[in-house]
């Protein structure tokens, strides 16, 4: 038999045989089209979410990739039968096994760190049998001056007030002059100073009135004409007036304050410079600045201490304080 030319049986169906092959890749092309990728997200709540989307891409592929082999598996079955009239005894073995979509994975929910989440009030339901007869003060113990802040401390705005304060006064100057052509030479020891002055403080400053006492007496070199008439051991100068008292206290802790004060009035001088007894008296403005600080021992009461300079006429000195203070 000789196979020099086409037998008649392959001839004859040639063209039912390219019309099928024909059919078969256009087949295997619509099909193919029916499988498309997920479309691609770029934002993710969580990585979690976005790792469960990968999986979903992944698995898809796996999916599309199997189906292709399948289908080039049954294009090659159908190949050999149709050219060759052979049927094909291989099985179709699926390139992945493992074709399942994952489940989204259950993340717990975790306080964030670095935060505070205050619990949640609990409520207590009391019987009437388990009331109390009598209601107790739970502010009882507390610091009063930290629960009301630092606008109700001692002598806080809107409050009155009362200073009382004495001390030692130095004088620095001494007093020459003639009287009837006598010389008079006044020389002062240390004496005895004592201020009292109230009224209204507002926020961190006060502002009030008062009055002023000063006693000095005469140093054993004081003397009238010459240095053998002294004026008596117990014979001096006396000041009182009356002032305006203006004040600034800054509180450095919780129970002590810095204090400025400033004084300005007017006062008499009783100078007990004569040999005969007399007292002669002039008038004299009156200047008091000072600073010093204040001890809050309570909130109604508090200790003070400083230094006031006292400008007069007369006894210039300076004056070293001891005080109370308290609310009105």
């Amino acid at each position: 038999m000789s196979f020099t030319s086409p037998p008649s049986y392959f001839v004859s169906k040639l063209p039912f045989r390219l019309f099928f092959t024909f059919a078969l890749f256009s087949q295997v092309g619509v099909r193919g089209q029916e499988l498309s990728p997920l479309q691609a997200q770029d934002y993710f709540e969580s990585p979690h979410s976005q790792g469960y989307q990968r999986q979903k891409v992944i698995t898809t592929m796996k999916k599309e990739v199997n189906s292709y082999s399948e289908r080039l598996h049954d294009l090659q079955e159908r190949f050999y039968q149709i050219f060759y009239g052979q049927d094909g005894n291989s099985s179709f073995d699926a390139p992945f096994k493992n074709t399942s979509i994952p489940s989204p994975a259950v993340v717990p929910m975790t306080k964030p760190k670095g935060a505070y989440l205050p619990p949640e009030p609990i409520v207590y339901e009391e019987s009437p049998g388990q009331q109390l007869a009598f209601e107790v003060d739970v502010s009882q113990g507390m610091n009063p001056r930290l629960e009301e802040g630092a606008g109700d401390r001692f002598l806080g705005s809107g409050k009155g007030y009362w200073v009382i304060r004495s001390g030692l006064a130095y004088p620095y100057e001494t007093q020459t002059g003639s009287t009837g052509g006598v010389t008079k030479y006044r020389k002062y020891k240390t004496g005895f100073l004592m201020n009292a002055v109230g009224g209204y403080a507002m926020n961190n400053w006060r502002f009030g009135a008062g009055v002023h006492f000063r006693r000095n007496l005469f140093h054993s070199s004081s003397y009238q004409g010459n240095s053998g008439q002294g004026f008596g051991s117990s014979k001096g100068a006396t000041t009182f007036g009356a002032l305006l008292d203006l004040g600034y206290h800054y509180p450095v802790l919780d129970a002590f304050d810095i204090i400025l004060s400033f004084g300005a009035g007017y006062g008499v001088s009783v100078v007990q410079d004569s040999l005969s007894g007399d007292s002669r008296y002039d008038p004299t403005f009156l200047l008091l600045p000072g600073v010093g600080g204040r001890w809050n021992f309570s909130s109604n009461y508090s200790f003070d201490f400083g230094y006031r300079f006292v400008r007069e006429d007369e006894v210039p000195v300076h004056a070293f304080e001891l005080g109370f203070a308290g609310k009105i």
